[in-house]
């Protein structure tokens, strides 16, 4: 076969290094000019050919012919200047997908992270009420509605690169959901052990993913045990939904997006405690941009409040239950990495009641028009709460603060229906009080 000259070093990110000599494909990608797209109803078109052609020109007669499969007008020639020819080895059969096209795909979706940087707005209403500016980092609008693909799609990325077949995680829900759609993207199976009193919503979510979904024991630590006896099997791998340090250098990827939109550091960072992740990952962050001097206000709800236990006890405390409402901060221990970002960074922990938390994920609503679940509504409460004037009138916060910058965490895990049995269950009514 006569060799094409390379017009491009790699096809989705892939790095030729990983292939070795055995076939050769050619990888044809067929790049439609804005003008074309529409009229073609396609933005990118990418195939693989048979080795069918011996030369230049048959292969351009092949491109041709899948050009006009494609109902793209023959008369056009923007095709042959677009076209990219390469020609390659691939991988071993041995160790390749059936489609070397497929192995070429997973390395792409290795390459590049799958979080969003997220929006950073400012919010009138919250400004009004901690009388600062307040920016709302909203993470509730990442792929997975959470976070969690930051610090989890790092990982699962990480584990396919090792050669791990499948990924298996524990979650009361947000986790699950990151770890269903890092699979997909990877295009490996996962199955995500949950919780049984977990919501129905979140189950179809996973199994819209593609996961398996299995139900395990009352609170989130019975369905990690599960996850881990599956984790032994050959081939799969446990995604630990906050303990790792993949985990925590994933999430810090979010203080990098606020030193780019701020440029100075903001007075204090508000955030939920469940496990300590956000918390861990915040932390990394803050050190790595030489912001270590920001104070974070670490929230999380009674019956849900195993790092401010932690803290109090100066050792990791295991809760006897979680009877908080917000699931989603239910660990019965937080990582003991919570406790070392203790040592590094100013944490002032704060611990408020689910009415609080579920008062405030009424009035986010009102004022943002935003629903988000009641984990998150622990960090809107540090506002709304008036705890961050608190924390000013006792010393422990500057009484002059820049900026105030509120991790909006996620809201898988609550809908309309479920925040309105949250609040007859807790004697609240809907609707927000005046600001």
């Amino acid at each position: 076969m006569r060799q094409v000259e390379v017009a491009r070093t790699n096809v989705l990110g892939a790095p030729l290094s990983r292939l070795t000599e055995k076939w050769r494909f050619l990888f044809v990608c067929l790049e439609t000019r804005s003008c074309c797209a529409a009229q073609a109803g396609l933005r990118l078109t990418t195939t693989c050919l048979s080795l069918r052609g011996t030369g230049i020109a048959d292969w351009e007669t092949e491109a041709q012919q899948l050009m006009g499969a494609a109902q793209v007008h023959p008369e056009r020639q923007w095709w042959r200047e677009d076209l990219n020819l390469v020609s390659f080895p691939c991988l071993e059969p041995s160790v390749a997908p059936q489609c070397p096209w497929e192995a070429v795909a997973m390395e792409g979706a290795q390459s590049e992270p799958f979080y969003r940087v997220s929006p950073l707005l400012q919010s009138w209403a919250l400004s009004q009420v901690a009388g600062t500016t307040v920016f709302l980092k909203c993470e509730n609008v990442q792929p997975s509605g959470s976070f969690k693909i930051r610090g989890i799609g790092h990982f699962c990325q990480e584990m396919a690169r090792k050669g791990y077949r499948h990924l298996v995680c524990s979650s009361g829900g947000n986790a699950g959901i990151a770890a269903a759609y890092s699979a997909r993207r990877l295009g490996l199976p996962a199955t995500i052990v949950l919780p049984e009193a977990t919501s129905q919503q979140v189950v179809r979510r996973l199994q819209g993913e593609g996961a398996e979904v299995l139900l395990a024991g009352k609170v989130w630590d019975d369905a990690n045990l599960r996850a881990e006896e599956l984790a032994q099997r050959d081939g799969w791998v446990n995604v630990p939904p906050f303990d790792h340090p993949l985990i925590w250098e994933g999430n810090a990827s979010l203080v990098r997006e606020l030193q780019a939109s701020l440029g100075a550091p903001p007075g204090a960072v508000v955030l939920a405690v469940g496990g300590g992740g956000l918390l861990a990952g915040v932390a990394a962050g803050l050190l790595e941009v030489g912001w270590q001097h920001v104070p974070i206000i670490a929230m999380e709800t009674r019956g849900a409040h195993s790092f401010h236990a932690a803290l109090e006890a100066g050792r990791l405390v295991t809760l006897p239950d979680i009877t908080s409402v917000a699931k989603s901060l239910g660990a019965k221990t937080v990582t003991a990495q919570a406790l070392v970002c203790a040592r590094q960074c100013h944490i002032l922990s704060q611990v408020v009641e689910d009415a609080e938390a579920v008062s405030a994920v009424q009035r986010f609503l009102d004022d943002e028009r935003m629903l988000v679940e009641p984990a998150c509504g622990a960090a809107l409460a540090a506002i709304y709460s008036g705890l961050v004037g608190q924390l000013q009138a006792e010393g422990r916060l500057c009484p002059s603060l820049a900026s105030i910058v509120v991790i909006v965490c996620g809201g898988n895990n609550i809908n309309s229906q479920q925040l309105q049995a949250l609040q007859t269950q807790l004697g609240q009514s809907g609707g927000s009080r005046a600001v």
